[in-house]
């Protein structure tokens, strides 16, 4: 209901038309990669927009995650509810890293800083609440962040944001 009105009275617009969520790789040959590098996990995003660079651990194979390796402007979204947190990589990742299935990559069209700032606000943070499923209700699927709703930034925003992020 909320995303609804959002969209219906503030001319907000569906998460889809602004990013692709958990972009595929164009690779064939991934499956080889896929045993080198890093992952990173909830816990390396460090609440602040951005995140550590993982260390390559014992037992990261046991993690599930996203075949396609992280690039510059990727904008990673925790599915864990109680404690949400974003981050955008900001540089090409020197080693090929992936993230964990626990997190959700957006690949914005445009302005991915701004939009990364937009995914951290408490409106946007209330919509994935309201995804969540389950019991406990602690998690959301990556998947239903298509639900979401996100402003639409004008062309003086978008000058403003572009701005912004290049600084």
């Amino acid at each position: 209901a909320l995303a609804r009105r959002l969209v219906e009275e503030a001319g907000f617009v569906r998460l889809p038309q602004l990013a692709e969520i958990n972009p595929k790789s164009s690779s064939k040959d991934g499956d080889r990669s896929l045993l080198q590098g890093r992952v990173v996990k909830i816990g390396d995003l460090d609440g602040q927009l951005a995140f550590r660079q993982p260390k390559a651990e014992a037992g990261d194979d046991g993690w599930r995650f996203h075949k396609r390796p992280l690039g510059r402007f990727d904008v990673l979204v925790s599915s864990f509810v109680q404690e949400p947190k974003v981050a955008i990589v900001q540089t090409e990742p020197a080693e090929s890293t992936r993230a964990s299935e626990q997190l959700a990559v957006l690949s914005f069209h445009r302005n991915p800083g701004a939009y990364a700032m937009l995914m951290d606000t408490s409106l946007v943070k209330q919509q994935i609440a309201g995804l969540a499923t389950g019991t406990v209700q602690r998690f959301v699927q990556p998947k239903m962040l298509d639900q979401l709703v996100l402003p639409a930034l004008d062309r003086e925003e978008r000058a403003l944001a572009n701005d912004w992020h290049y600084q």
